[in-house]
């Protein structure tokens, strides 16, 4: 019986070992500032190509004035200019799966292609109550279909628009009542399914667009302000996440089609006023930004381990962020581990950082497999990690 236990208890101990190194040595944190010392005054990430490996956003880079950027591990970070003629600023917003084209905004809704060349995408008709107005806010897989808001006639605040090079740029509409407003946030990877939110007669309500049933509200969560802001849908467009009003506040929500909208909570803590701005490829893993306190604070979800800071994630992954404040993630990579946000620096300016996170669920079995082995034996399991010089990935409870 002693050798069954005792053999137990190496299988446990060598799966662990194991998982622990491949999600510890993984975990990293990087701060854009690092690569352009501009940076460090302010930036921020907004989007990441679906493996990981190019981010967008915005910062002061070559100039005084705000500019779009685009960072990879090769070239550091590179601003893309601005519209020749035109606003002197611009920014980031989305990046397409393949990472060869981004869209943003310097005025007007504009695109970068893949030699980095800008290149306005118009407007849509009508008048403007602003000297330039427009954003691109998103882009299908292949790059080849982008959405974003742009002023129009019957929508003089903004109504959503779809692109794509052979049809141009076309209005959308807005849901039935309220302003005639409305704003893209998401589309999914083919370009089929577009989510955001627009004003009602009750108030902003998040929608589904898609060409066959047109735009619809997806509706509330119970309770609370009548409010609804989607923000994020998965690859297939099954999964969209966001924000909305409840008993207890603003949630996070994931709504799909069969569970129609479901809160996620808020952290442990929490102020009640938080928001899911993306979620991963399979609609998995979800992040956004909670209130803690005096200032925001970003989290992952996932079914296993519900909604965890990412502090506490990289931080028991071995991550040291001494002096940093992780403030909101703004995007995930298509598998659920690369995630990209602003922070406040040591210094006390937002950054843009990127950081990878073990894989998930990696951290709950640990959990699991510790107290079983602990439990079950007095034989020294802390002196075994304290050898390997491990550090055990610990989720916030």
């Amino acid at each position: 019986m002693k050798l069954v236990r005792d053999s137990l208890h190496f299988l446990i101990l060598s799966v662990v070992t194991i998982l622990i190194g491949r999600s510890g040595s993984a975990a990293s944190f990087t701060h854009l500032g690092q690569y352009s010392p501009g940076l460090s005054a302010y930036s921020m990430a907004r989007s990441v190509s679906a493996d990981g490996s190019r981010v967008v956003g915005v910062g002061y880079v070559n100039s005084g004035n705000l500019e779009a950027i685009v960072w990879d591990a090769s070239i550091g970070v590179r601003g893309l200019g601005f519209l020749p003629g035109g606003a002197p600023y611009s920014y980031a917003l989305g990046i397409s799966d393949d990472g060869s084209t981004i869209v943003g905004s310097a005025g007007y809704a504009v695109r970068w292609d893949a030699s980095g060349a800008i290149h306005s995408l118009g407007d849509l008709p009508g008048p403007s109550p602003w000297p330039s107005t427009g954003a691109a806010t998103a882009v299908s897989g292949d790059g080849a279909i982008i959405v974003g808001v742009s002023d129009s006639t019957t929508a003089p605040y903004g109504e959503t628009f779809i692109w794509d090079a052979t049809n141009g740029m076309r209005g959308l509409g807005d849901l039935p009542g309220g302003e005639a407003t409305s704003q893209p946030n998401a589309i999914s990877a083919d370009g089929t399914i577009v989510v955001g939110a627009g004003s009602t007669d009750s108030g902003w309500e998040a929608f589904i667009w898609d060409e066959a049933s047109g735009m619809r509200g997806l509706g509330d969560l119970p309770g609370g302000s009548v409010y609804s802001w989607a923000n994020g849908v998965s690859a297939d467009g099954t999964t969209i996440v966001g924000k909305a009003g409840s008993d207890g506040g603003f949630e996070p929500f994931r709504w799909t089609a069969g569970t129609g909208m479901v809160g996620l909570g808020d952290l442990p803590s929490g102020l009640h006023d938080a928001a899911a701005s993306s979620v991963s490829a399979d609609g998995s893993v979800i992040g956004g930004h909670g209130r803690v306190g005096p200032t925001l604070k970003a989290f992952l979800w996932d079914a296993v381990s519900g909604m965890q800071s990412l502090e506490a994630i990289l931080t028991m992954s071995g991550v040291d962020l001494a002096g940093w404040q992780l403030l909101s993630v703004n995007d995930i990579s298509a598998d659920g581990r690369t995630v990209v946000g602003r922070a406040i620096n040591p210094i006390g300016h937002n950054e843009a950082f990127v950081a990878v996170i073990p894989e998930p669920g990696v951290s709950l079995f640990l959990g699991i497999g510790l107290v079983g082995l602990s439990a079950s034996s007095s034989r020294r399991p802390e002196r075994v990690h304290e050898a390997d010089g491990i550090r055990l990935p610990v989720c916030e409870s």
